[in-house]
């Protein structure tokens, strides 16, 4: 006798309404805080589609870790469960630091569950780079796409204005992809200090796999470089 065959769970829900809920995380151990208020769901499900309607947020959230601190403004978008799986479709996330729009699906109840996400959005560099500490003076935009496929991860960045203090303005084209456990560049175009610098390689986590680098510059000025790193905060 050979072992069952896999059966998928599925779940029908016609009605679910959640009204001004109140979301509180606090992690002592990592000095983490995090609150939102205010969120409200309205799903119902018809004969000729599955339970869906919108999500939003009343108020501002607060995310908070050690002394640095950020206001979600925005959290909006449409859910969607069709019994097996999660969806959501045009989910607007915003604060300060940026801005994203998320859609996808998570067939939570399936056999083998799969996240698939497609999203993009900007950030704002100077107040990123605030994360990291008080003297990282960087500055610019930076414009992003994802997509997650199960294990899967495609990341493309670029920016056109990106600036950092004796090096002018500087551009940026990459794109990098991550797949368990390694980390490969697939393309990396940085303009700076009168030249451009190009990159590729792969950054493997795990025991057994090279990691490996191969990085290219031309017209590159050295002095506009160096001056450059002064600023930068080392530790």
């Amino acid at each position: 006798i050979g072992p069952a065959p896999a059966v998928e769970s599925y779940l029908v829900i016609d009605r679910l309404i959640v009204s001004d809920l109140a979301v509180r995380y606090s992690d002592q151990t990592a000095n983490t805080f995090a609150e939102m208020q205010g969120l409200s769901l309205n799903l119902s499900r018809s004969s000729t589609r599955p339970l869906a309607g919108p999500l939003s947020m009343a108020g501002p959230g607060t995310f908070r870790r050690g002394d640095h601190s950020t206001t979600l403004t925005t959290l909006e978008g449409r859910l969607a469960f069709d019994g097996v799986a999660i969806s959501v479709e045009n989910l607007t996330i915003g604060a300060p630091e940026g801005r994203a729009e998320v859609s996808g699906t998570y067939d939570v109840l399936a056999t083998e569950p799969q996240l698939r996400l497609r999203g993009a959005g900007d950030l704002d560099v100077a107040r990123l780079a605030g994360w990291s500490g008080p003297n990282v003076p960087a500055g610019g935009r930076l414009a992003f796409s994802a997509i997650v496929n199960g294990s899967e991860l495609a990341v493309d960045a670029s920016s056109t204005d990106l600036t950092w203090p004796g090096m002018g303005v500087m551009t940026l084209g990459s794109r990098v992809t991550v797949f368990e456990g390694t980390a490969t560049v697939e393309s990396l175009r940085l303009t700076v200090a009168g030249g451009e610098v190009s990159a590729t390689g792969r950054l493997a986590a795990v025991e057994g796999r090279p990691s490996v680098a191969d990085v290219r510059w031309r017209n590159v000025d050295v002095g506009v470089l160096a001056a450059g790193a002064a600023p930068m905060p080392w530790r």
